[in-house]
């Protein structure tokens, strides 16, 4: 289950603002999400790939939103064929 989204709308632009030289991994999940929930899932992908690649190796304890982030983009790909 994914959590309730704001307006994505909204909270994508205040990220994309906010983070001119490239979003922080954090910002790369929620943009992800974001996008997701907007029904954009090229961009969902694009962040959840970036995400994803980015943590591929962090902490132990941060590895379950990796797992999450990779199975949504997973998921992702599968639905477009």
């Amino acid at each position: 289950m994914r959590p309730r989204l704001s307006p994505p709308h909204k909270e994508i632009d205040a990220h994309e603002e906010a983070h001119p030289g490239g979003p922080p991994p954090l910002a790369l999940e929620r943009l992800g999400q974001l996008y997701d929930a907007k029904g954009d899932t090229e961009n969902a992908a694009l962040y959840y790939a970036q995400f994803v690649d980015m943590w591929e190796n962090a902490d132990s304890e941060l590895q379950p939103r990796v797992a999450v982030a990779r199975a949504r983009l997973e998921e992702i790909i599968r639905e477009r064929g």
